[in-house]
């Protein structure tokens, strides 16, 4: 069987962007299909924010996949490898590139009890790659602002344009973690469960659970095994089991079959997965409990 290609890798310098003293930029632009083609990721050297204004598509993060549209938000950390799926009509959008030293300074002032600046940093092993959140009117005016301030140049536009990125930093921070404020636990796990029980068979990872909650992965693992007893991974491969054993009761489909449509990434790991929670091998638990089909 012929392998499956490697994507081509895109990689955007800090040179095509910044000044050697000004690590900042944003453009407001217009993105179609045609220059995005789906066997492509972009990785960059710096940080970025992107506003969508209008259209719609999916975010690609190496293999998962995130819907957005207008008044998406998307900050996206420099090891993530990405890419647009875009609908016909194209996509509308500033992006916000900068450095965290831009900001080090201030950001040292933040409290981050759920870790949402975590992203800013480059060596932290649970670092989230990503965050996805919808923005509003005051996001996008602020957003706006910087673009003004940053083509005018007026005099003094450097600080402010760096106030104005904290600031922008810290209102997603609060928007990302209000709705979890307001009942921390019960919310993480409820996402994290609604995500398995309509996702497991496509792979979702940790980074994107950590994505979608919009909490860094450590956190993420400690509210929800706080809450359930168990891990989150456990949870998904738990709800995979349960629709592999339904499919061997019902279906006449193979055992390779089964363990793909089920969302294992492999038959071995099914088979061990299987006989760890059964003590049977699928083979046998089928044998046992098949119906008349």
């Amino acid at each position: 069987m012929e392998s499956q290609k490697e994507p081509e890798l895109k990689i955007y310098r800090n040179a095509r962007y910044f000044s050697a003293d000004f690590p900042f930029h944003i453009e407001r632009v217009v993105h179609d299909a045609e220059h995005f083609p789906e066997n492509r990721l972009h990785q960059r050297e710096f940080w970025k924010i992107s506003c969508i204004l209008s259209g719609s598509g999916v975010w690609r993060l190496n293999s998962d996949r995130y819907p957005i549209s207008a008044g998406s938000l998307i900050f996206s950390h420099p090891h993530a490898r990405t890419n647009y799926l875009i609908d016909p009509d194209g996509l509308e959008l500033y992006n916000i590139l900068f450095l965290p030293e831009l900001v080090e300074s201030g950001l040292r002032e933040f409290e981050d009890d759920c870790g949402f600046f975590s992203i800013l940093s480059e060596k932290q092993p649970e670092t989230p790659l990503l965050y996805i959140q919808e923005g509003d009117h005051t996001l996008r005016e602020l957003i706006r602002k910087l673009e003004k301030e940053y083509v005018r140049h007026s005099v003094n536009y450097r600080p402010l344009i760096r106030l104005m990125l904290l600031e922008l930093l810290v209102r997603m921070a609060r928007k990302g973690v209000g709705n979890i404020r307001r009942d921390h636990t019960r919310h993480a796990v409820e996402s994290i469960d609604a995500i398995i029980e309509t996702e497991f068979r496509t792979g979702p990872t940790l980074d994107s659970f950590a994505a979608r909650t919009g909490i860094s992965k450590s956190r993420l693992c400690q509210l929800y095994r706080a809450s359930s007893g168990r891990t989150i991974m456990a949870a998904l491969r738990e709800r995979r089991l349960r629709e592999a054993k339904r499919l061997l009761e019902t279906s006449g489909a193979s055992v390779i079959e089964i363990s793909n449509r089920a969302g294992f990434g492999d038959l071995s790991s099914f088979n061990r997965a299987f006989l760890r929670d059964t003590g049977v091998t699928p083979s046998e638990y089928r044998r046992r409990n098949r119906a008349e089909i």
